[in-house]
């Protein structure tokens, strides 16, 4: 964790820069959690299921290029919104 938390937490505060919301800098963010989560559509493990996330921002970083996987995103319940990255 050491070695990412340096290169991580600047490039989060550069992403939520233009949202309309006070930027946070770099220093002032803190790992309040880490999940690893490995989806297989094959093993029938395809969702992380509804939850509630305790903090403020939540930052979800896919681990494989989106060349090697279909679907994905988040749900954002209580907006009736989802969010996917797109190629």
């Amino acid at each position: 964790m050491s070695t990412l938390l340096p290169r991580l937490l600047p490039a989060v505060a550069a992403a939520f820069a233009g949202c309309g919301l006070a930027p946070p800098e770099s220093r002032a963010l803190r790992l309040h959690d880490a999940r690893l989560v490995r989806y297989a559509a094959a093993e029938g493990r395809v969702e992380l299921g509804c939850h509630r996330d305790g903090t403020i921002l939540t930052v979800n970083i896919a681990l494989n290029a989106l060349s090697e996987y279909e679907g994905g995103g988040t749900r954002f319940e209580a907006l009736s919104a989802s969010a996917s990255t797109s190629a």
